[in-house]
């Protein structure tokens, strides 16, 4: 609550409203606890339709709005406001100042006005986000509860297996690694490797792609089908792998050059989910 006190100083108006900057973990849920403290509107909206390691890997950033600006606050109430030439320049900012502050704040950035907003956000990601646990809370004990939460989501079974090896290393703020998956039934006999950046970003079997970013990847436990973050993934936990096709933004030539295998180093370009899987038939 207190970057977005921050903000509304700074800016010297109230917030109408919050959102999430991306329907992914801790940053999907702060918006809720800040909304109900300020008694003000939440969103049903978020700026990536998934979760991305960088500020700049929003929808927002795509649509030329500015990032700053932006607000952090840490537990001990240190606070900082940045105001940057751009937004590529606030996330290697931030990043350090996040550093400094122990690896955690909070953060209160991309100041939108209604129009704004409505051009460029991911619509309903909160109203999906909570079908989704809605689906996989009603299908447990259900034979087929994979394919029920697959329906829900429209997305694709990639692999089901046991992780056999984790190898990651920690640098610049950033959790980077590969995750090793042995296949289970129908996959017997097969490898999976997942690279990772914070996010999933490369699914292969027999080096192939099988899913690559801006597409999800999500890797989730095989027998309640709830979800897995990249650090809690640990040897021998059974898990199937999931993908689901990235908002239409992201799928342009700017969503490409924001967060598409290029700029993550990968020497690939870029194919839709729904094509690399008909590969792999």
């Amino acid at each position: 609550m207190q970057a977005a006190l921050l903000l509304e100083k700074h800016l010297g108006k109230k917030l109408h409203g919050v959102f999430p900057i991306e329907i992914g973990g801790i940053n999907s849920m702060m918006p809720l606890v800040v909304a109900a403290q300020l008694g003000i509107p939440l969103v049903d909206c978020d700026g990536m339709g998934r979760a991305f390691p960088e500020l700049q890997m929003v929808t927002f950033h795509l649509n030329g709005i500015s990032s700053t600006p932006m607000t952090l606050c840490d537990e001990k109430n240190n606070r900082t406001i940045l105001e940057t030439i751009n937004t590529k320049t606030s996330e290697h900012l931030a990043r350090v100042l996040v550093i400094q502050m122990g690896g955690a704040a909070a953060a209160c950035l991309y100041p939108h006005n209604g129009q704004q907003l409505n051009q460029s956000s991911v619509k309903g990601t909160l109203t999906w986000a909570e079908k989704i646990g809605k689906t996989i809370r009603e299908s447990h004990n259900k034979e087929n509860r994979l394919e029920i939460l697959l329906n829900t989501l429209d997305g694709y079974h990639l692999f089901s297996g046991k992780i056999i090896d984790i190898s990651n290393i920690t640098k610049s703020g950033f959790n980077f690694g590969t995750i090793k998956i042995e296949g289970l039934n129908q996959f017997k006999g097969k490898l999976l490797y997942v690279e990772f950046q914070n996010e999933n970003l490369i699914a292969t079997i027999d080096n192939k792609p099988i899913a690559c970013t801006p597409d999800l990847i999500s890797l989730i436990n095989l027998e309640t089908l709830q979800p897995f973050t990249t650090e809690s993934l640990k040897y021998g936990r059974r898990v199937h792998a999931i993908g689901l096709k990235a908002d239409p933004q992201w799928r342009t030539e700017a969503g490409l050059k924001t967060a598409g295998p290029g700029y993550f180093g990968y020497k690939i370009d870029y194919k839709p989910i729904e094509d690399l899987v008909k590969e792999h038939e």
